[in-house]
């Protein structure tokens, strides 16, 4: 079971390096959009379950279907 685990996820991409650099980008992202939103309120609080909700969501469909969530789609929903 444990080995079929392991195959299952490598197949899906998990642990290979170019997977780490995608997750990577998509944080990189995410605080790149933290950032305007602090600098368009002025210091005021900012919702980040909003943030991360999506970057979770993007991430589990990057690995489950290919491609992540962008705004445009976002919006669309």
């Amino acid at each position: 079971m444990r080995r079929f685990g392991l195959l299952s996820m490598r197949t899906l991409g998990v642990g290979k390096a170019g997977m780490e650099k995608q997750f990577k980008e998509d944080i990189n992202e995410m605080i790149n959009k933290l950032s305007n939103q602090v600098l368009l309120n002025n210091g005021e609080n900012i919702n980040l379950q909003l943030y991360i909700d999506r970057l979770i969501g993007s991430t589990i469909n990057r690995v489950l279907f290919g491609f992540a969530f962008d705004d445009c789609w976002i919006v669309q929903c």
